[in-house]
């Protein structure tokens, strides 16, 4: 099996496990975070918008007031599921969602107004070939916005970062550092109009409470391996155990 093909199976494991424990809600909140997007979006009541990596249909849903349509894709069946039920719920007639991979999207070129991604990039098996596909199904002038998780320019720091994240979730790909996503959109003709980075604090007792004996003894090995410069760099607390994660929000125009 290709790496592709592992990454995305093990995505489909991880999601449908969520989508079965009731988990596809799970972070169905308006934050700050979110709020911010949706402002930077200018979304209008004639766009056509798609919402990438889509879980339980969140962002999808939260746009389908503002525009013409919004589309939700995923990777697993389970989310798209719990997605439909959701919209359909929420009575939202100009909401769908369809089983795709990012890199191959079943969409015609120059078709789409508005392309989001919330939270799901550092799970995609080629973000490179997505960004392509971003790239190909947005008409000109149509806007993208990303929020994920990015690691930090230090490439050694940022490598560990990665190793140590697809410790406690196989289906974590790689986080980018900032500077490789405004050089990936501009190498695509992109022009990032706002970039903003947050900082979170990370608890990661629930990680360790959920993974298995074997996994808890890699992830506390991996903490015990973090020496000090990177702990401070991380705001690292062992009491915790917690540190400090960032969190890139973006929107380009094509």
């Amino acid at each position: 099996m290709d790496r592709e093909k592992e990454s995305r199976e093990a995505n489909r494991k991880a999601f449908s496990a969520r989508a079965r424990r009731g988990d596809a809600a799970a972070r169905e909140v308006l934050d700050e975070a979110l709020e911010t997007l949706i402002e930077w979006s200018h979304a209008t009541k004639s766009d056509r918008v798609l919402d990438l990596a889509t879980g339980g249909g969140y962002l999808a849903r939260s746009f389908a007031p503002h525009v013409a349509w919004s589309l939700g894709v995923d990777l697993v069946m389970d989310m798209v599921v719990a997605a439909r039920r959701a919209a359909h719920d929420e009575g939202h007639a100009n909401t769908g969602f369809l089983v795709a991979v990012v890199e191959n999207l079943p969409l015609v070129d120059a078709s789409l107004d508005l392309v989001m991604t919330r939270r799901g990039p550092h799970h995609f098996a080629d973000i490179r070939r997505a960004l392509d596909e971003i790239a190909r199904v947005l008409k000109p002038g149509g806007r993208l916005l990303v929020e994920d998780l990015i690691v930090p320019e230090d490439p050694d720091l940022a490598a560990w970062i990665n190793a140590f994240e697809k410790i406690c979730s196989p289906s974590h790909g790689r986080a980018l550092p900032a500077s490789e996503w405004r050089a990936l959109l501009e190498e695509r003709g992109f022009v990032v109009e706002h970039l903003d980075i947050q900082e979170r604090s990370r608890d990661l007792t629930p990680v360790l409470q959920r993974s298995s004996a074997a996994d808890r003894a890699k992830i506390q090995e991996a903490l015990l391996s973090l020496d000090d410069r990177w702990a401070a760099s991380l705001g690292y607390e062992a009491a915790g155990p917690r540190w400090t994660t960032h969190t890139i929000l973006l929107a380009a125009r094509r």
